[in-house]
């Protein structure tokens, strides 16, 4: 849904000055539309990540401890005879830190998606 609505805001005239130039339809989208979704590729990149990160069930099914995937291990410092907060909050920082470092590296793309959604 999210590249469907970036290419429904994608200007026609783009298109058709390609057409006037003389490209194929495939080297129209490899040199016109594709550059153009960038940003928009980013970001589903990023949610897409953020999706299989948070994914519990499979690895829980697959694993023979539950308790190696970092966001269900996280729960284990907490229990009946004490809650362990320091460890909690840096186990919680660790789990964060891949969505963290993705962002980071996209996130030159993101910003421009926001941009571009913002000019007609």
């Amino acid at each position: 849904m999210l590249l469907r609505q970036h290419m429904e805001s994608f200007p026609k005239e783009l298109l058709d000055a390609s057409e006037i130039d003389g490209r194929t339809t495939w080297r129209t989208l490899w040199t016109v539309v594709v550059p153009n979704l960038k940003p928009a590729l980013a970001a589903l990149g990023i949610m897409i990540f953020i999706s299989a990160w948070n994914e519990y069930l499979w690895p829980t099914l697959i694993m023979r401890q539950s308790t190696d995937l970092i966001q269900v291990g996280v729960r284990s410092f907490l229990g009946a005879e004490g809650n362990n907060w320091g460890a909690v909050m840096a186990a919680s920082a660790l789990a964060c830190l891949p969505i963290f470092l993705i962002y980071i590296f996209l996130q030159r793309y993101v910003v421009d998606a926001f941009v571009r959604s913002g000019l007609k």
